[in-house]
């Protein structure tokens, strides 16, 4: 399928890992360049090698960063020139019953989701 979004800038949150790595390699196969995002380097080099390898005509890069800390903002914020899509993502809590848990989990997730662009 062509989503018309070929050359398009993405940024990609926790992108290293799990649904962020499936948004990444996504967009990849629609042609568009790729900013992963995460806090672990050698990771985000291992991923986007992987990416490069199966996307080469895809530019592939990466910030090392965590997008929960004023620092790693900063740093996000410093390096991005321009993003046409934005994935916002984020580890998400552990897995079990939602009807048996506490709200912990949740809060801290809605936290970590919702509140960083305006810190």
């Amino acid at each position: 399928m062509d989503l018309g979004i070929q050359n398009r800038i993405a940024f990609i949150c926790a992108s290293s890992q799990g649904l962020g790595l499936a948004c990444a390699q996504a967009l990849a196969a629609e042609g568009v360049q790729i900013i992963l995002n995460g806090r672990d380097e050698s990771k985000l080099q291992s991923v986007a090698q992987r990416l490069r390898l199966d996307h080469p005509e895809t530019d592939i890069s990466f910030i090392a960063a965590d997008l929960t800390t004023s620092a790693g903002r900063e740093k996000i914020l410093s390096s991005l020139q321009q993003v046409d899509i934005l994935v916002t993502n984020n580890a998400g809590p552990q897995p079990g019953r939602c009807l048996t848990g506490t709200r912990m989990p949740y809060a801290m997730q809605w936290k970590q989701t919702l509140f960083p662009p305006f810190s």
